[in-house]
Formats: structure tokens, sequence, C-alpha cells
């Protein structure tokens, strides 16, 4: 989706983005992922600097996201709020793909048998 944004915008520039506020809220799996709303500023050549807010930013538990904190970011000098920022990556809240398949079949199955089982 990044490389999809960066490439509509009209004047792009690499920059950074400073968190000014980061909150956390619970997830589903707070034991290695977390959410976050962050505030912060973009700034870069030839852009004033600009706040933005993010919300949703999943990141892993040891990947906690600070006030103060610098990220690289890609920002649009037409429309510095499209910033890209490059949060660290959670790829698909910490399972693979295939585990995650696993799991969905695996709860089918279960679901699939209990359905069977006549009532009582």
């Amino acid at each position: 989706m990044d490389k999809l944004r960066r490439g509509r915008m009209k004047d792009p520039v690499e920059g950074e983005f400073t968190v000014a506020s980061a909150d956390h809220y619970v997830t589903a799996h707070m034991d290695y992922v977390m959410a976050f709303r962050v505030d912060g500023v973009v700034t870069a050549p030839g852009v004033p600097p600009t706040p933005v807010r993010r919300d949703p930013v999943t990141v892993r538990r040891e990947d906690w996201i600070q006030v103060g904190q610098v990220f690289p970011a890609t920002v649009d000098r037409a429309d510095p709020k499209r910033a890209v920022i490059a949060f660290p990556v959670v790829e698909n809240a910490g399972h693979s793909s295939s585990e995650s398949r696993r799991a969905a079949e695996g709860l089918a199955r279960q679901m699939a048998s209990e359905q069977e089982k006549p009532s009582s």
C-alpha cells in the first residue's frame, strides 16, 4: 500500500516523522501486537512542519512507539498530510499466512464436528 500511496504523490520528498504522542489501546493480540493512535509532525526539505495523525499503527510489542521517536517518511510537498511513514511492520499480526490458514482450517473442522453431534 505504501508503494501505491507514494506513486500517487505529486511531489514526493524524503523526510521524517517525529512522534508527539502515542496512545496505545487494547487489541485482541496484546501479548505480541500493539495498536497505537500516533500524532506527530512531518518535516522535509521545502515542506513546513505539518501535524499528522495515524490511527491505527500496529507494531510488535517490542517496537513500542514512544514520544520523541523519529521515523523515516516520504512526504508529498503538495499535501504533507499524505505522508507515508515507515513504522515497523507487523506481518499478519505475528503469524505466517500458512499458520493462519491452518488455524482457520482447524477451527472450521472443530465447528463442523460440533454441529454434527446429536442434541441430547
